[in-house]
C-alpha cells in the first residue's frame, strides 16, 4: 500500500524532475541555486560511459569529493551503505544516489548524464541515464 502511494506520487513528480535534470543536463548553468547551494561545472559530467551501477557510483563519489575536498573513499563507501539499504533509481530513467556526511556543514551534488543507461534496479525497471549525487550534513 505504501510503496503504491509512493509510486502515485512520483508519478505526478517523476516528469517535473525529469525536466528539471535534462535542464541542467544540457545547461550545467540552469541548476536550481539557492542560500548556501550550487553545483559547480566540475561536478556536472554529460554523456559519461559506465558500464554499471558501481561505476556510476564512483563516478558521483569522484565529484562529489572533488568538489567538497574530501576523501573519495570515504565518499564512495556511504554512496555504497546508503545503495545498500534499497536502490535510489527512483523511476523514469532518474537515480538519486545520497547519504549524509558527518564532516561537511552544507549539502554537495554532482550530477551526470550518461551515454548509455545502466541497470540501477530502480522502482520501476527502467535503466538510468541520469543521476544527481547528494552528500548532505549529519
Amino acid at each position: 500500500m505504501l510503496r503504491s502511494s509512493v509510486a502515485s506520487r512520483w508519478a505526478f513528480a517523476a516528469p517535473k524532475v525529469a525536466d528539471v535534470m535534462a535542464s541542467i543536463a544540457s545547461d550545467p548553468s540552469s541548476a536550481p541555486t539557492g542560500t548556501g547551494s550550487s553545483l559547480a561545472p566540475s561536478s556536472v559530467g554529460l554523456g559519461l560511459t559506465a558500464a554499471s551501477k558501481d561505476a556510476v557510483l564512483k563516478e558521483i563519489a569522484l565529484r562529489i569529493a572533488a568538489a567538497g575536498a574530501l576523501d573519495v573513499g570515504a565518499v564512495l563507501d556511504d554512496l555504497r551503505a546508503r545503495e545498500a539499504l534499497g536502490s535510489t533509481g527512483v523511476g523514469a530513467g532518474i537515480a538519486i544516489p545520497h547519504a549524509r556526511f558527518s564532516s561537511i556543514s552544507r549539502p554537495i551534488g554532482a550530477f551526470v548524464r550518461l551515454a548509455k543507461p545502466v541497470e540501477f534496479e530502480a522502482i520501476d525497471g527502467a535503466p538510468v541515464d541520469l543521476v544527481f549525487g547528494l552528500l548532505t550534513p549529519v
